[in-house]
């Protein structure tokens, strides 16, 4: 059964697999977040789309290849000029 974690497990192993640090900040039976502390996104396809678009498309998208139902936000965004950024990214089933 797809758990709220499960749905962000794609996305916190890329982000490891990039040497970038993450933490499940909180998990709860409908709800799980992740805590990303960089912009794994800060040089992609830089001056085309803006990074905080393939963001927020890419981790959408990995959460809803586990499960359609999901619901995610992003409630806290650095990007663009910041060399480093903070991700808190919510799931909800």
């Amino acid at each position: 059964k797809d758990t709220p974690r499960s749905c962000l497990e794609p996305i916190e192993m890329m982000c490891l697999l990039n040497g970038i640090d993450t933490d499940i900040m909180s998990e709860k039976n409908t709800t799980a977040s992740l805590k990303i502390y960089e912009c794994p996104f800060n040089d992609v396809l830089v001056g085309i789309v803006p990074n905080i678009v393939v963001c927020r498309n890419y981790f959408k998208g990995m959460a809803h290849a586990v499960n359609p139902e999901v619901s995610v936000m992003q409630p806290n965004k650095k990007c663009h000029e910041d060399d480093q950024c903070e991700f808190i990214v919510k799931v909800t089933l």
